[in-house]
């Protein structure tokens, strides 16, 4: 008898192991793990049917229990997840949410990737100028990926501003055809913005356009038609046409030299801290045959010049072995005071 009720004992009490030891299974597969690590696991093990039954709900549910826990890893895959739109509705709003918590992370150690992802998801819903924001980021943080899709999108973002009417956008645009950045180089699709630009009234494009005309770039040559577009950016206040129109009235174009002409549109351009204009009007007081010459002045431009400019140092060095030394203090004086926007005068003697 007492055998027979130790053997029942023993039996109950397996029975009860056996119970416990299920429920505790059950327990830690239902992602019950105290850890954001457990829980990722074991939603990969369900999303990939890797040991359990598949079930994309149940590992939906893990991964956003991981991710709230700051798991980076899930995060991310939620964010792919949601991009894709397979396993649950896509949902751009959520994806971008969750690679956002990532790639803005203080000391993450995956930036890089969801910089790379919001800047796919910006990019393939034309938000052209946020994925610009993140591919750049990629770009600092040395991805060759990142500078190609940075290329890429400045220049969609060009061309959508551009079919806008947007002139100034229109220009950018030409200007990456030409030099094939984001795009493959063609000079006719540029030539074709240029003029779409000019038309539109933007000085760069009218003088780049002048430039192309001049050279016979992608067509023939046209200087008058150059000449005219180059006025017409000048008086718009355009350094580059301005520094060619000086050019002109001192080259052989003419029958005559104007210096007077040069030296206007020289100085219009040099005030504007334009270093090819500094050297140029530098070389011209230096060499005036008008009664226009200051080596002072010359030497105050060509100093000034040969701070963006390396051509001037030369030059400027000539200039300042012809100055007494009185002369080289006002003139470097003058240098040193000379702001944007201004002329060099000297101290009346």
């Amino acid at each position: 008898m007492y055998s027979l009720l130790r053997c029942r004992l023993v039996a109950h009490m397996m029975k009860a192991f056996l119970v416990c030891g299920v429920f505790l299974l059950s327990t830690t597969i239902a992602g019950c793990g105290e850890t954001a690590s457990e829980k990722y696991e074991l939603a990969e093990k369900y999303r990939s049917g890797d040991g359990l039954v598949r079930d994309y709900s149940r590992a939906m549910t893990l991964y956003l229990e991981a991710a709230e826990m700051g798991h980076k890893d899930a995060k991310m895959e939620l964010g792919r997840i949601y991009a894709a739109g397979k396993i649950v509705p896509r949902d751009y709003t959520k994806a971008v949410r969750w690679y956002r918590e990532v790639a803005e992370a203080r000391f993450s150690e995956k930036p890089l990737g969801a910089q790379l992802a919001l800047g796919h998801l910006a990019f393939s819903t034309e938000r052209y100028d946020e994925a610009i924001h993140w591919f750049h980021l990629a770009a600092e943080n040395g991805s060759s990926e990142g500078k190609r899709l940075l290329a890429e999108s400045y220049f969609s973002a060009a061309q959508q501003k551009a079919r806008g009417g947007n002139a100034n956008a229109q220009y950018e645009l030409a200007m990456r055809y030409l030099r094939g950045d984001g795009v493959e180089a063609s000079v006719a699709m540029a030539n074709e913005w240029l003029n779409v630009s000019a038309a539109q009234g933007s000085p760069k494009a009218q003088n780049q356009l002048a430039i192309h005309l001049a050279n016979g770039t992608g067509g023939p040559k046209d200087f008058a038609k150059a000449l005219e577009l180059w006025k017409i950016a000048a008086t718009k206040g355009d350094s580059q046409a301005q520094t060619f129109l000086g050019r002109y009235f001192v080259s052989d174009h003419i029958g005559q030299r104007d210096e007077n002409a040069a030296l206007h549109w020289f100085k219009s351009a040099a005030m504007q801290g334009d270093p090819i204009a500094q050297r140029e009007l530098g070389m011209l007081l230096a060499n005036s045959s008008s009664g226009t010459r200051d080596f002072v002045v010359a030497y105050v431009w060509l100093n000034l010049a040969a701070l963006k400019d390396s051509g001037s140092y030369s030059q400027r060095d000539v200039i300042e072995r012809l100055l007494t030394p009185q002369e080289l203090g006002e003139a470097q004086s003058l240098s040193s005071q000379w702001k944007i926007g201004s002329e060099v005068r000297r101290r009346p003697q």
